[in-house]
């Protein structure tokens, strides 16, 4: 364990944690896990305050209109297909 402390709490044995569980928990790569928690949350707040559903703000974010004319098919959640831009390796977005 790392920087927590223990302490007593109506007689149960409290272990206050550093702020990243991950750290507490003894794991070799925890900041990064710490990161990748945290950016999504932070994704997954965004999606609830624009009332997005977890699909929609997929879609909103890996789908960005800005390569070339080809796309695959995206299985939209109402059972629509939609065609979505996808980028090859070399190609740039459009500016």
């Amino acid at each position: 364990m790392s920087d927590g402390y223990s302490m007593t709490v109506n007689g149960t044995d409290v272990y206050v944690g550093s702020g990243n569980v991950y750290e507490d928990l003894g794991l070799d790569d925890a900041d990064e896990l710490f990161a990748k928690a945290a950016l999504a949350h932070r994704i997954n707040m965004i999606i609830k305050q624009r009332g997005w559903t977890q699909a929609t703000g997929a879609l909103r974010v890996f789908s960005t209109g800005q390569c070339g004319d080809e796309g695959h098919a995206v299985e939209h959640p109402e059972g629509q297909r939609q065609t979505q831009p996808q980028c090859r390796a070399d190609e740039q977005p459009r500016r």
